[in-house]
């Protein structure tokens, strides 16, 4: 099934195959209406920041984006990410990410020697309460404050835009 695209919905792409796995071990989570959501493996990072952006400026403002990726290290991509998101776009994407590999986000988020089931299950009831827990960890970055070094505000930012069109009625 497909989301209207006249309606409020939100594209969640995921930069690979393993961040496309902890998406849909989040979004499993009972509280989460599907119906208006849709999940897209890319090919990088680049890839998913450039379909966002892309179908960002394709529609009307009823959708919101989560780019899901990893930094591999490199401590200029936050900031190279936010310098390629036009101005009159940021308010509708959201950029979650790791500092390092998504396995090394289960290392420092005390979840090692557990799938993405689990680590997805986690961060979905972190998100869902307070943004505590995981979302907390350093091991997170944001788009909209690079210079900080916890997820929580941007956790807070999608709880306020992303939450209310995903949540079960």
């Amino acid at each position: 099934m497909s989301v209207n695209k006249y309606k409020k919905h939100v594209m969640v792409y995921a930069e690979d195959e393993a961040t496309k796995q902890l998406a849909e071990s989040f979004l499993n989570d009972d509280g989460f209406d599907l119906r208006r959501v849709t999940l897209q493996k890319c090919q990088g990072w680049k890839d998913a920041v450039e379909r966002a952006k892309r179908d960002g400026q394709l529609d009307k403002g009823e959708r919101r984006a989560v780019v899901l990726i990893d930094l591999d290290g490199a401590s200029t991509r936050v900031t190279d990410i936010k310098n390629a998101v036009p101005a009159d776009l940021q308010e509708r994407i959201f950029i979650i990410g790791w500092t390092g590999c998504i396995e090394q986000l289960k290392i420092n988020a005390n979840c090692r020697g557990i799938g993405f089931q689990k680590l997805g299950e986690q961060l979905a009831a972190d998100f869902r309460g307070s943004c505590a827990g995981i979302w907390t960890n350093q091991a997170f970055v944001q788009m909209h404050e690079p210079d900080t070094k916890t997820g929580a505000s941007e956790c807070q930012r999608l709880r306020q835009h992303v939450l209310p069109l995903i949540t079960a009625h």
